[in-house]
């Protein structure tokens, strides 16, 4: 079952970085009103993919996915908030905040390989679990055999 289970998981994180890959590509020959449209259409599209999981994690009774709901939403806010302060235009000319733009490609940049870390807890925690089924199913074994 668990394999099952992250067999369709891993479809879909495949598709997604997929789309992902095409989106920046396609987008990075677009003009500036194709892209806003672009920007507007994403923005809804991971508002609603985003509900849709908090809808999820809300139905689950496990205790463990309660307390990652609640920190996945802690650390959402502290994004909303840096990105917010990284990317306002600002107002002083000695602000040493940098440049805004600058900041905008940083910010892509280190989200980018903040997902690819999550990619790799995700592995790491994917493997975890067929090894915990693994162990689970040879005791199981071992029990009919004695």
């Amino acid at each position: 079952m668990t394999q099952e289970t992250l067999a369709v998981k891993l479809c879909e994180l495949d598709d997604q970085i997929g789309k992902l890959h095409s989106r920046i590509h396609l987008c990075e020959s677009t003009d500036s009103r194709k892209l806003r449209q672009t920007i507007s259409f994403l923005e809804q599209e991971c508002a609603l993919s985003e509900s849709a999981m908090e809808q999820k994690l809300k139905l689950s009774r496990a205790d463990c996915v309660s307390a990652l709901a609640k920190a996945y939403q802690q650390v959402e806010q502290i994004i909303r908030q840096v990105k917010t302060c990284l990317t306002a235009p600002h107002q002083a000319a000695d602000d040493t905040a940098g440049d805004p733009v600058e900041n905008r490609i940083l910010m892509a940049e280190y989200t980018l390989d903040f997902a690819l870390q999550a990619a790799n807890h995700a592995l790491l925690d994917s493997l975890k679990a067929i090894e915990s089924q693994k162990t689970r199913e040879e005791a199981e074994e071992k029990r009919s055999f004695t």
